[in-house]
């Protein structure tokens, strides 16, 4: 079994966001499991392949952070963020 990286409280308050946003299609089977399987990602930097199975299928997991992350990304990847990758003219 994997270590858990959020409280109670701290899933609480994720969770409200999540459920405030929810879209079209099947509900999630679960948040909170999801949530985690991103954490330990990060944390770990290991390939999604490598996910422990107590996440659920790696494709899975892999799959939803990708439709999840995209409309985040978007606005990082437009014109209007490019003139803060610019580097200062010096004066």
């Amino acid at each position: 079994m994997v270590r858990k990286q959020l409280s109670d409280a701290q899933w609480a308050k994720v969770e409200a966001v999540l459920t405030s946003k929810r879209g079209r299609g099947r509900p999630p089977k679960d948040n909170h499991n999801f949530i985690e399987a991103v954490l330990w990602w990060r944390r770990t930097g290991v390939p999604w392949r490598d996910l422990p199975d107590d996440f659920g299928p790696w494709q899975t997991v892999l799959n939803r952070f990708d439709r999840w992350a995209k409309p985040l990304a978007a606005p990082f990847c437009g014109s209007e963020f490019r003139p803060l990758l610019r580097k200062p003219a010096r004066a």
